[in-house]
């Protein structure tokens, strides 16, 4: 319910369309704010190939200072090329801040987020005010959601980029996991798409009595 609460009025004010699409991306892959924040267009590869399109964080823009493919589905790509709409050609930043040359901040993420929560009125603003989340948590809400799906720990851990540390994992397994990274993403996009879509009524139409000849 919170989530489709908060989908559409994301992208109105606040936040305003530029954080609320920055915020949707976090929604939908897990990333660090700090990295969704610094996104350069150059770190977007394939956005019109479905089954390749990614977005490559260069090592010296990850936590753990490993280059981080996050494949992209359908919803994903939507936002970011809804983010670069709104660009002048010159941008080199897809989420720039006001005056050109530089990227918005991750505090510009979490200001968006405080802001949007509190314009929140009905029911569940009183959920979302008690206890308020931060963008960070909606890569607890990724990873939630990609276990609900049946996503096993190794693919989710590969999702969010976060370091292993046994031994097998860390010093020979050496493999990316960029095919299980892209069913993941791709189950949640979906997922994320059924949640948000009106249930629409089912009509039955009754046959009609009788039968026709030829």
């Amino acid at each position: 319910d919170e989530i489709r609460a908060a989908w559409p009025r994301l992208v109105n004010d606040p936040p305003g369309k530029k954080l609320g699409l920055a915020l949707r991306l976090g929604l939908l892959t897990g990333a660090r704010p700090g990295e969704i924040a610094g996104l350069h267009r150059n770190e977007l590869h394939s956005l019109d190939k479905a089954e390749r399109a990614a977005w490559i964080v260069p090592p010296e823009r990850s936590k753990n200072g490993r280059a981080h493919l996050i494949p992209l589905g359908k919803m994903a790509r939507e936002t970011l090329e809804a983010a670069i709409a709104l660009l002048d050609k010159d941008e080199a930043f897809v989420f720039p801040a006001r005056g050109g040359g530089k990227s918005i901040t991750r505090h510009a993420l979490s200001k968006a987020m405080a802001d949007f929560i509190a314009g929140l009125d009905g029911s569940q603003a009183k959920n979302l005010q008690a206890d308020a989340p931060t963008p960070h948590d909606l890569r607890r809400t990724v990873a939630t959601r990609l276990s609900s799906l049946g996503v096993t720990k190794q693919d989710r851990d590969a999702v969010l980029n976060h370091t292993p540390t046994d031994v097998g994992s860390k010093h020979y397994d050496l493999y990316k996991r960029e095919r299980e990274k892209r069913r993941a993403l791709n189950l949640w996009d979906g997922a994320l798409g059924r949640l948000l879509t009106p249930q629409s009524k089912v009509i039955e139409i009754a046959k009609a009595r009788g039968s026709t000849k030829a």
